[in-house]
C-alpha cells in the first residue's frame, strides 16, 4: 500500500500513468523550494507551493480544512470543494459539461444516469443541478 490513500501501488501508479498522459501539460515540477514558506497544513504545503509555482489560482479539494482562506489568500490562492467548482463550471459552460459528462459516461459503458448516481456520493448537489438540467429538455 502506497500513501494515506492505503493504494496498491499497481494502481498509484496507474492513476499516476493516466494522469502524466492526459494532463501532461498540468504536471508541475520545480515548486520544493516554495513548501517552507507555505503556512497551511504541513502535509499538505507542497500542494499550495505547487500552486504558486504553477500560477494555478485554485485548489481543487475534499479537504478544505487544510487550505483555509488565512493561508492561501497571502498568495492569491483560494481552495474549493470539488462540488462547488464543478458547480461553478457548470454554470459556465453548461454544454460543455454535459458533453464531456456524456462522453465519460460511455467510456464506461454506463449511461448519463448511471453516471450521474455514482458521482452522487461525493459532489450531490451538483448531480441534482445537472438532473433537473437534463430533466428539462
Amino acid at each position: 500500500m502506497v500513501g494515506g490513500l492505503g493504494w496498491p501501488s499497481s494502481l498509484t501508479a496507474h492513476l499516476e500513468a493516466e494522469l502524466r498522459a492526459h494532463f501532461s501539460d498540468a504536471w508541475i515540477s520545480g515548486y520544493e523550494s516554495l513548501i517552507s514558506r507555505m503556512t497551511n497544513h504541513e502535509k499538505d504545503r507542497h500542494v499550495v507551493a505547487a500552486a504558486v509555482h504553477g500560477e494555478a489560482a485554485i485548489i481543487v479539494t475534499f479537504n478544505l480544512r487544510h487550505f483555509r482562506p488565512e493561508h492561501l489568500e497571502p498568495c492569491g490562492r483560494v481552495a474549493l470543494h470539488p462540488q462547488s467548482f464543478l458547480i461553478e463550471i457548470f454554470r459556465q459552460e453548461q454544454g460543455l459539461v454535459l458533453t464531456k459528462l456524456e462522453q465519460q459516461a460511455a467510456d464506461r459503458d454506463r449511461s448519463l444516469r448511471q453516471l450521474l448516481e455514482i458521482l452522487s456520493a461525493t459532489v450531490p448537489g451538483f448531480v441534482a443541478l445537472v438532473s433537473d438540467t437534463i430533466s428539462e429538455k
